[in-house]
């Protein structure tokens, strides 16, 4: 039950709102900008040349579980990953439901990308309710942190395999104008027919 309200949050090195497993929370009437980059911290092997600094930074972030989730009416801008997302993975002894999530009325620019969305290789997940829409997105990749290296594979819509339920996953009325990348990206395995629905976006 954590509003987030007309606040200016700006220059993090990680994430703007980052919320984990939760009921009832939302983000409206914000302005969420220059988010990310840092180096985090550093993984790899045994010596200075195959190490990788892990950097990473989204405007808002759910990650585990929740029910009734809302960002709205927001303007986001200048993302080093994602604009809004709900995400989890690599817990195989943990079941996770996302449920009840909208992403509604919110302009969102220069992200690498705009919409995350995975909810996979856990003990069990579910995923239903979401609805995205009436949002809208530009310039895609062609934010501070979209260096050539990643603007070439930046997605404007990204989804990451598939939960083990899926039901009314709806994104419609959206606007996506402009990309380096492209504009939707889901990668394998993909979810079952009509678990997903796009419609009259543009």
């Amino acid at each position: 039950d954590l509003t987030v309200d007309n606040l200016h949050l700006t220059m993090t090195g990680s994430h703007g709102v980052s919320f984990l497993t939760h009921k009832r929370c939302e983000v409206r009437n914000c302005v969420i900008d220059y988010v990310g980059g840092s180096v985090l911290w550093r993984k790899g092997g045994s010596t200075m040349s195959s190490v990788m600094n892990v950097r990473y930074g989204n405007a808002v972030e759910v990650y585990g579980g929740c029910s009734g989730f809302k960002v709205w009416n927001n303007w986001i801008y200048q993302i080093y990953d994602t604009g809004i997302t709900h995400q989890f993975h690599w817990s195989t002894e943990t079941c996770c439901t996302q449920e009840n999530v909208a992403y509604f009325d919110n302009l969102l620019e220069y992200c690498f990308w705009f919409f995350e969305y995975y909810n996979t290789d856990t003990k069990y997940s579910i995923t239903r309710n979401i609805h995205v829409h009436h949002n809208f997105c530009r310039f895609g990749g062609c934010g501070w942190g979209c260096t050539p290296a990643r603007w070439r594979r930046s997605p404007m819509y990204s989804f990451a395999k598939r939960a083990d339920e899926t039901e009314n996953y709806l994104t419609e009325k959206n606007i996506f104008q402009f990309t380096r990348g492209t504009i939707y990206r889901h990668t394998p395995p993909l979810e079952p027919e009509g678990a997903l629905i796009f419609r009259e976006n543009v």
